[in-house]
């Protein structure tokens, strides 16, 4: 992932956590959650699909 891309990668991702404590969900959840996000990211880094959404 480029420079360009990890900044777009946590900006969505900070985000995403912050909508998600904003609707109350379970501190579990949310880790399951980026748990899955953070899977992506570091198998998948040469995978622009998923940093142009």
């Amino acid at each position: 992932m480029n420079s360009t891309d990890l900044e777009r990668f946590n900006l969505i991702y900070e985000q995403h956590l912050s909508n998600l404590k904003m609707q109350g969900e379970r501190p579990a959840t949310i880790d399951a959650y980026f748990r899955a996000v953070r899977w992506i990211r570091r198998d998948y880094p040469p995978c622009n699909t998923f940093a142009r959404l």
